[in-house]
């Protein structure tokens, strides 16, 4: 899997985030593919024209962008751990599960951790594995609800669906049958993966930064030894 990012997604004159401009530039540059030949079905997920093409998720948050490339069905979503979040608990008893509204109403004591800008989103990627209530013990309420809320858009982005499909009795605190979703946390993003749960072990080949066309290769996540923690390391 690559996974392509920049940590310069802006808004043109109309206000539009400029998110296609860095998917053809992946396109054209990485893959060869002229730009705009993305198709994208009014209730499907985008692809690629033509045969044999790889798979691709697309997430952006703040002004990081980030595109993973894969040669099967991907679903990603990234967010900033500092975004504001209202009334998380009333969110989530309104639109979640039961389940994950217990897990979020346990961090109402819990103050938000200090975070790094997401332009601190630079190699050596740090990334620590992150498994809802197991090692989310000092996570206030509004970090748990944003990393439900990746863990379920990286889920519908894997089937190519909106957020209305999704009604508050499937719960993402436990993985879909055949379905892994996995969810990492660096000091500047939250990033949750949704794939086979075949595919989930496959490493990273490549992080390339568009920025500066700087490739970092064979980037994997393994755990460090007496914490249980997992990390991406290039």
């Amino acid at each position: 899997m690559k996974l392509f990012f920049s940590n310069h997604l802006t808004k043109n004159i109309q206000g539009q985030n400029t998110s296609h401009l860095l998917l053809n530039k992946v396109l054209q540059e990485y893959y060869g593919m002229p730009a705009g030949s993305v198709c994208r079905p009014e209730n499907g997920k985008p692809y690629w024209e033509g045969t044999g093409r790889p798979r691709f998720s697309v997430s952006h948050t703040g002004t990081l962008w980030l595109c993973a490339v894969t040669d099967h069905e991907i679903g990603i979503d990234a967010e900033l751990p500092d975004r504001p979040v209202a009334q998380p608990v009333k969110l989530a008893e309104r639109f979640f599960s039961e389940e994950e509204a217990d897990f979020i109403r346990c961090g109402q004591n819990m103050p938000r951790k200090e975070n790094l800008p997401a332009d601190t989103f630079i190699l050596p990627f740090r990334w620590e594995r992150i498994l809802p209530g197991k090692n989310t013990e000092n996570w206030s309420a509004e970090e748990r609800l944003l990393l439900i809320w990746t863990r379920k858009e990286a889920l519908l982005k894997y089937y190519g669906k909106g957020l209305g499909s999704l009604t508050g009795t499937h719960s993402v605190m436990n993985e879909p049958a055949g379905l892994s979703i996995r969810s990492y946390r660096n000091k500047g993003i939250l990033l949750s993966i949704c794939a086979e749960e075949a595919f989930q072990k496959e490493a990273i080949t490549e992080y390339i930064d568009l920025d500066n066309g700087k490739v970092h290769r064979n980037v994997r996540f393994y755990r460090r030894k007496n914490t249980g923690k997992r990390f991406a390391d290039s």
